[in-house]
């Protein structure tokens, strides 16, 4: 059991990549984290004011999600072949404070002193 609140310096440092981490050690990292992280999300959904147990909001990471042939892009080929346009030009902090009150406006984020929001 943690002591709550969690800050950065109590989670556990890996230093293994997905891309050099044997299968046997992802796996171990990955149950790990998600023990970390879903008895705090327990205790953070339990405290919330007012409750929010019904939240499709979780921690819990998923064997695909830490794969190691992931994607990522800058999105120049879409928008070249497509005209797409993102609404949001980069992923920074405005943008994670933005979802996160799109969240407690349908309530599905849970109020808690537990940590600062």
């Amino acid at each position: 059991m943690h002591q709550y609140p969690i800050t950065v310096n109590d989670l556990p440092t890996f230093y293994t990549t997905p891309r050099r981490a044997t299968p046997l050690n992802l796996a171990h990292a990955e149950q790990g984290a998600n023990e970390l992280h879903m008895e705090g999300w327990m205790h953070i959904l339990q405290n919330s004011n007012p409750p929010a147990l019904n939240t499709p909001l979780s921690p819990y990471a998923f064997p695909y999600q830490l794969d190691k042939y992931g994607f990522s892009g800058d999105g120049s080929k879409l928008r070249a072949v497509t005209a797409y346009e993102f609404r949001k030009k980069r992923f920074d902090v405005a943008t994670v404070k933005e979802v996160i009150e799109s969240f407690r406006k349908e309530g599905t984020w849970p109020e808690t002193p537990l940590y600062q929001g």
